[in-house]
């Protein structure tokens, strides 16, 4: 029996419609604990749940007072990972919910659990807030008024400032273990003219090293533009600067601290963000539903369109605490003819959200902007009759949900395809799609190993992805290394004989021992394994000296040969040495590299000064932009630190 349940409009997809809905009225739960944790709090948005629906995961609110009375029901997964949602007590599909990531089960080797750096939004998301703090926050004269970026950190959920090792920690672990696509790097507002750019450019720098992820930087606009390029250089690939509300006066009432940058600064900010970025790789918030009427919002976004920034149009969420915890979220008749005009721009525009690097646009789980941004083919999930009324209907019993299976299990189900399957049934099937073993392993590139004196001189590049690693990824633990200096006397033997053996054994540049007179002044650090939660052996290694005052030299960088196929285990060793000898007091920090690698250091942010030949080889005596390597917190010997590192021991060798 068919149950006419939903009604909507004839120019909307069951999908869009069920969307808009969900997120203007939200979701009552029978079961709180499904999938993956809801978000309570903190910066952005909040107070909601990642729900699949038709393949699509969205955000769906489920803390607010108006989730609490929602017509909106989903029962708890069964078997097959799909639970019945019901719309005022009439089943009307199966929905999904994404499940816990398992990078959350981890933590840093300083004992900080990693979902308290960064969390998984939507199905594939990695997003955290640099900095939980704000200029603007703990006053309520400046605050915005929709903000929690407090809460979080005062329930002790989080921490006040990722560093950037901590980062690059999780992105790792979130790419290897979960398969997540791209990271969000927000941040509350600093007292800096920089406006928080500066620490999103040492977040992603050190991100990039660990793993290859798109990322989008969020900040206010710097007062000097010429960051954009700064943040652009440092690995971010799409920016957002986020308006919020377009309306001066709407502006005014809900962030009154925020509002005295104008949006005629804005606007200038977003012209030189896209001769940085792109078109298309700049985006802005915009909450629908705080005062500004869809006309607004409109011209508005033609405005932006035309300047290549991408509207992301939301509706307003209400989150608990805040000042207006009460204020009432946008109806989705509100919703619903402003986001299918915004789609039918952005189209014409084709400023799409599946163009975008990487950022809030692209996820599009906080809004149904991108299910109406092009019309669609019909999905054989939905069979509806034509009819000026759609009805969204489903047969109870029969769901088209899919196995949600745990990544590269070699024992999950393959994927159903439900009503397609039987073209009687009629219904929404709301899925979650398996990840395969490729989508949970990173690219690599810039993998790194040493030979000669007195630096850097056979570095390998693999551009190329990985191929799939059959079976299930290693167990948490397999592959971790620590970079810190070298300070035990196992430590120094151990980066000695490594030493010994890369370039006596197995280059023969030495005969016994390539010790020199360097040795007697230089620091050494060492990359070191980690085997159940101990250090296990140097498995990388490298020396920084001082030549002059202030002028240091790098040199010495060797790695085992098991690990030469890690990724950020080199580039990390090469980040600990300029940024230990930026924290001794260097100004210039110099170091020989064999011509072909070059282009390497290049991307590096090194430059290179004149030609030089070493043990008879062409080379480039290289200078690093310190401004890219901060200096580097020498009491926790934490310099550079990387984790679970997949280690593919093919094609291990040295590229002379």
């Amino acid at each position: 029996m068919n149950l006419p349940v939903l009604t909507h409009s004839s120019t909307d997809t069951p999908t869009q419609a069920l969307i808009t809905e969900l997120q203007s009225l939200g979701l009552r739960l029978v079961d709180e604990q499904a999938g993956a944790a809801s978000r309570r709090g903190g910066a952005g948005p909040s107070d909601h749940k990642a729900v699949t629906i038709d393949g699509t995961t969205v955000m769906v609110p489920v803390h607010t007072g108006a989730a609490k009375q929602s017509p909106y029901l989903a029962y708890a997964p069964g078997a097959d990972g799909s639970g019945l949602l019901e719309r005022d007590g009439v089943a009307i599909g199966r929905i999904s919910f994404p499940r816990q990531p398992r990078f959350y089960s981890l933590q840093t080797f300083d004992g900080i659990p990693y979902w308290k750096i960064a969390v998984l939004h939507a199905s594939d998301v990695l997003a955290t807030t640099v900095l939980q703090t704000c200029i603007r926050y703990q006053n309520r004269a400046t605050t915005c008024q929709f903000c929690a970026i407090g809460q979080s950190l005062k329930a002790g959920k989080t921490i006040a400032r990722k560093t950037p090792e901590q980062l690059a920690e999780v992105a790792r672990a979130a790419v290897l273990l979960d398969g997540v696509k791209h990271a969000v790097l927000t941040t509350g507002t600093p007292n800096t003219t920089d406006r928080g750019a500066r620490v999103l450019c040492e977040s992603a720098f050190e991100m990039k090293g660990a793993v290859e992820l798109p990322i989008q930087g969020q900040c206010e606009p710097p007062d000097d533009f010429a960051w954009f390029r700064r943040m652009r250089e440092a690995g971010i690939d799409s920016l957002g600067m986020h308006l919020e509300a377009v309306d001066p006066q709407v502006r005014a009432r809900i962030m009154p601290g925020k509002a005295t940058v104008p949006v005629s600064y804005y606007f200038a900010a977003f012209e030189s963000a896209v001769a940085a970025f792109g078109r298309g790789q700049v985006s802005t918030y915009i909450l629908a539903g705080l005062g500004d009427s869809p006309d607004a919002i409109l011209r508005a976004c033609e405005q932006l369109i035309e300047a290549g920034v991408y509207p992301f149009v939301v509706p307003f969420v209400p989150i608990t605490g805040t000042p207006l915890e009460s204020h009432p979220a946008p109806a989705a008749d509100f919703m619903r003819p402003l986001l299918r005009e915004l789609g039918t721009m952005v189209s014409r525009a084709n400023l799409l959200s599946r163009d975008i690097k990487a950022g809030c646009g692209k996820c599009g789980a906080c809004s149904s902007l991108s299910a109406y941004e092009r019309m669609p083919v019909p999905s054989t999930r939905f069979r509806t009759e034509e009819r000026p009324t759609c009805q969204l209907t489903s047969t109870p019993g029969q769901s088209g949900a899919e196995n949600v299976a745990v990544p590269n299990s070699p024992n999950a189900a393959p994927p159903r395809i439900g009503s397609a399957a039987n073209p009687g049934r009629r219904g929404v099937t709301v899925t979650s799609e398996p990840m395969t073993a490729a989508a949970a392993l990173p690219r690599r590139g810039g993998h790194l190993h040493d030979s000669a004196s007195p630096w850097w001189d056979t570095i390998r590049e693999e551009s190329a992805p990985t191929a799939a690693f059959p079976g299930l990824l290693p167990p948490p633990g397999v592959g971790i290394f620590r970079i810190r200096l070298a300070t035990e006397p196992w430590e120094l033997r151990g980066c000695a004989e490594l030493r010994r053996a890369v370039f006596c054994d197995e280059q023969h540049l030495f005969a016994g021992s390539d010790r020199d007179a360097h040795d007697e002044v230089a620091q050494p650090i060492a990359a070191v394994s980690y085997a159940m939660g101990m250090a296990d052996e140097v498995v990388g290694t490298v020396r920084i000296h001082e030549e002059g005052p202030g002028v240091w030299f790098g040199s010495r960088l060797a790695v085992a040969q098991d690990w030469r196929g890690v990724h950020g285990l080199s580039s990390g060793l090469i980040r600990a040495a300029v940024r230990t000898a930026h924290a001794r007091g260097c100004h210039t920090f110099l170091a020989t590299v064999q011509r072909q690698n070059v282009p390497m250091f290049r991307r590096l942010h090194w430059r290179s000064l004149q030609d030089v030949e070493v043990c008879g080889r062409p080379h480039h005596l290289m200078q690093a932009d310190l401004s890219f390597y901060p200096a580097a917190d020498e009491e926790v010997h934490n310099l550079g630190a990387d984790a679970d590192g997949l280690r593919n021991r093919k094609n291990v060798g040295i590229s002379n």
